[in-house]
């Protein structure tokens, strides 16, 4: 999923800086895209077996809106490069300026708790003449921090950025979703399928076609014999191993 198209002041198209990935696993009706007023926030609802709402926020330059409207009963999950300073997660800064104090305060006041550990550097800079910070944070709500497996660095997904790549891992069940076979249509037999939709159409009734509604009729019966034609001639797919 990617945040929503926007144009750079130039009316040229902004480049997409943020995406999620959501595994195949994952049925179409188990995640919805939340919509965002922003070229740069991704944010997508996914149901849970147990019946609750976990919402995942990527990126924070309009979090406080996004976290007033997201339901009370959601299990929260908010990731970015917040690209602020302070002591709660750098015990380098003495003092933090106003940006970072109020996104503690946001942080407070929706009950968020850190997840990645304080003082963990995650932007290290091209020039070596400036230490790594701790900019990319990770935080959840209390309902999410019971489900914590592991949070922190994940060096298997590094590919060469100045934000090195953090990996979440939660205890948490998603809804099962079993994909409905699928037709191997590049092994149809054409004159099997021609056949099978000559026999399937022979007996259909051939009133005059008068009215839209008669079109409708027309179309659904071709369409039904067309489908069953399929089921004779084009064999399922092979299932995929894994």
């Amino acid at each position: 999923m990617t945040p929503p198209p926007t144009s750079l002041p130039n009316s040229e198209p902004a480049p997409t800086r943020n995406v999620i990935l959501l595994s195949t696993r994952l049925g179409p009706a188990t995640t919805s895209q939340v919509a965002v007023e922003s070229g740069d926030v991704v944010a997508v609802d996914v149901e849970l077996a147990s019946g609750e709402q976990a919402r995942i926020l990527l990126e924070t330059t309009i979090l406080p809106p996004l976290l007033a409207a997201t339901p009370r009963s959601s299990l929260v999950l908010v990731a970015g490069n917040f690209n602020l300073s302070h002591p709660n997660w750098d015990e380098s800064v003495d003092e933090p300026d106003d940006e970072a104090e109020r996104a503690v305060r946001t942080f407070v006041a929706h009950n968020l708790t850190h997840f990645l550990p304080p003082n963990t550097p995650t932007y290290y800079p091209h020039t070596k003449s400036h230490p790594p910070k701790p900019l990319n944070l990770v935080l959840g709500s209390l309902r999410a921090e019971d489900r914590v497996v592991s949070c922190g660095i994940a060096d298997d997904l590094e590919s060469g950025s100045h934000h090195r790549p953090v990996r979440l891992v939660l205890a948490l069940e998603t809804v099962a979703y079993t994909p409905p076979p699928r037709r191997a249509f590049r092994r149809t037999d054409p004159e099997l399928l021609e056949r099978a939709f000559r026999d399937a159409t022979a007996h259909l009734p051939t009133p005059p076609i008068l009215t839209s509604a008669d079109i409708d009729q027309r179309a659904a019966e071709l369409t039904n014999a067309l489908q069953i034609a399929i089921s004779a001639a084009t064999p399922f797919a092979r299932a995929r191993a894994g």
